[in-house]
């Protein structure tokens, strides 16, 4: 496939992320994705971070399985998450679950740093490799659970796995003046993709969507 033909495809997958944003919007009550986040889907092509065999699939609008349990998220839930943050370019970005990459990759056009943590040794591996060509994202193999603690605070932190608490750590590495983390929160075996921000001591909750990512991994002690 021709980078022409790459970057024709990546345009219809936007106009799917926009139509389906637009079709969500009674429920995440977030009716537009703005032009910085489009520009940033649009910088980066999603075949880059599939295997081979699944390059074909790679401007659906629907999650793929990349292996080892893990996955690359579904691009409007991908544009959702980025766009929920309202990040404006000078950010320090925690990515948990790095998975392939693509999802810290959208993230390094729209932050300043990205520190992209990933547990499973061979998915870490995966991403390392797709992530050389972006000098501000920071990839290393380990347990999220516990963050990233000698780079915090961060200004925001994306978590791409189900979870049913904020680990304290995370909560501790996030910035106390309007710090925000997006995750799916579970509760009874559903997922909420959410949206919380953090003055203070204070949390306060948006819940968005439902969704359904793969479950949070890792030794939680």
């Amino acid at each position: 496939m021709s980078e022409k033909n790459n970057k024709y495809k990546t345009e219809q997958m936007i106009n799917t992320i926009i139509a389906h944003t637009k079709s969500c919007a009674s429920v995440t009550h977030h009716p537009v994705i703005s032009s910085k986040t489009i520009q940033a889907l649009r910088n980066i092509d999603r075949k880059n971070f599939l295997p081979a065999d699944l390059q074909k699939f790679a401007y659906d609008d629907q999650a793929l399985g990349i292996g080892y349990g893990s996955t690359i998220s579904q691009p409007f839930i991908v544009a959702l998450m980025c766009d929920l943050l309202e990040l404006t370019g000078s950010e320090k970005v925690l990515d948990i679950g790095s998975g392939s990459g693509y999802h810290a990759a959208v993230l390094s056009q729209l932050a300043n740093q990205v520190y992209s943590i990933e547990i499973i040794p061979e998915i870490a591996e995966i991403a390392r490799q797709n992530l050389l060509p972006y000098k501000n994202i920071f990839l290393k193999e380990g347990n999220g659970y516990y963050g990233w603690k000698e780079n915090a605070p961060f200004d925001a932190i994306t978590i791409a796995a189900a979870i049913k608490d904020i680990p304290v750590d995370l909560f501790n590495q996030l910035s106390p003046h309007n710090g925000k983390i997006i995750l799916p929160l579970e509760k009874n075996n559903n997922q909420i993709l959410t949206l919380i921000i953090r003055n203070n001591e204070t949390l306060s909750y948006r819940p968005v969507l439902p969704v359904r990512f793969v479950p949070f991994t890792g030794i939680h002690i």
